[in-house]
């Protein structure tokens, strides 16, 4: 078998290990292969069993449960790789797309540095896209309130707008958005 290579380096180890006079000038690459070759030639020689191949095979008949191909080991193998497969499905349920935080209940929160004026900015955003926003001033501290609704189907601007704060619009219904200052 033929083996090409257009790296020289490679080719001359590759000459080196196959035992093949050095073409040229002897390189590193040519050196290390030719050591390899030499250690390969030091292996002891493995002599077959004194009895025989038969006596292996008496001993081997001899224990037959030990076996790894027993019907208690296909056994133990089906149930070992069954009871893996279960808890493998159970340990990988679907994680929620982090986009959704916070839409369950309807309502998220924004902590910003000027909630005011974030609130105004996002609020004329979203109704530049064609969602119905009501901004109030919230209960908390300097704390302003988005109640947001989107008319099926919504603008993909819109739902990639709230993603960034990441939340998002329920399926049905709207999200109620606080926009709080950060402590």
């Amino acid at each position: 078998m033929a083996v090409e290579s257009s790296d020289q380096q490679g080719q001359d180890w590759l000459h080196g290990v196959a035992g093949a006079p050095a073409g040229g000038q002897e390189t590193e690459a040519f050196a290390e292969g030719r050591r390899l070759r030499a250690g390969l030639d030091r292996l002891p020689e493995f002599d077959a069993p004194a009895e025989g191949w038969a006596d292996v095979e008496q001993r081997a008949r001899a224990r037959p449960a030990r076996a790894a191909n027993d019907a208690r080991w296909r056994w133990g193998a089906a149930a070992a790789s069954l009871a893996l497969a279960v808890g493998l499905a159970l340990h990988w349920q679907p994680a929620p797309d982090p986009q959704w935080r916070g839409a369950d209940g309807g309502e998220a929160q924004w902590r910003s540095t000027t909630p005011q004026a974030d609130a105004q900015r996002l609020a004329a955003q979203l109704r530049g896209w064609g969602a119905q926003v009501d901004m109030q001033a919230a209960t908390e501290a300097g704390g302003w309130s988005l109640d947001i609704r989107c008319a099926s189907p919504c603008d993909g601007r819109v739902v990639a707008r709230l993603a960034e704060l990441e939340t998002a619009l329920p399926p049905k219904g709207g999200l109620r958005l606080l926009v709080l200052p950060r402590r």
